[in-house]
């Protein structure tokens, strides 16, 4: 139970680190965001707000904690499923990851 609880644990850090460092990758390169994000909520976002990046910084902060929130819930009443479930969303956020750097 104790190394389950662990694992969960390590997961969730892991994937709210990968997300602080996707905003950290956004941030700087927000001035040609809208040409290179794939991700159409991004682009609307930043050709919105092409000068302030205070909205994208919110709805990534709020997105990632809310996502972290869900897994932490789904962790207190099913610790098996919370350690699947977080093991999916923490092997895409490994593709973010790769994604993010490689390019």
């Amino acid at each position: 139970m104790a190394r389950q609880a662990a694992t969960f644990w390590g997961l969730w850090l892991c994937i709210g680190l990968v997300s602080a460092l996707d905003l950290y990758l956004a941030l700087r390169s927000y001035s040609i965001l809208d040409h290179v994000e794939r991700n159409p909520l991004v682009r609307w976002i930043v050709s919105s707000r092409s000068d302030n990046p205070n909205l994208l910084i919110t709805a990534k902060f709020v997105g990632t904690i809310l996502a972290l929130w869900l897994l932490a819930l789904l962790h207190s009443r099913s610790a098996k499923l919370g350690v699947v479930v977080a093991s999916v969303v923490a092997v895409f956020q490994g593709f973010v990851l790769a994604f993010n750097l490689s390019g």
